[in-house]
């Protein structure tokens, strides 16, 4: 009877000790062991706690695609639109300066 007493009070033990190695490493990287180990596997930035907010679970398996915005000058302020020139007055875009450079036939 001792020796399952000693025995369930160890494994008591060493949960308790688990929960804190848990909780700490969150706290202070933003990731739990678990995803220590599977980031440190895999390759790849994984973490829990991205899960929480929406995201993908390795930051390398999120799908980020980059959205093509064109960008011109308006009464005071810049306004960007997904097609290119959407009024058709042949304004330039913010941020090409192509129309600085002189263009020149290579020799």
């Amino acid at each position: 009877m001792r020796i399952v007493v000693l025995l369930s009070g160890l494994l008591l033990l060493a949960s308790c000790e688990w929960v804190i190695v848990e909780t700490a490493t969150l706290m202070g990287t933003g990731k739990t062991a678990h995803d220590h180990l599977i980031s440190y596997f895999s390759g790849k930035d994984c973490s829990s706690t991205r899960i929480e907010d929406g995201k993908a679970y390795c930051l390398d398996d999120e799908n980020n695609p980059t959205r093509q915005v064109h960008c011109y000058k308006t009464l005071g302020k810049v306004s960007c639109y997904e097609k290119k020139d959407p009024h058709g007055d042949g304004q330039q875009e913010v941020g090409i300066n192509d129309h600085n450079y002189s263009k020149r036939p290579a020799r």
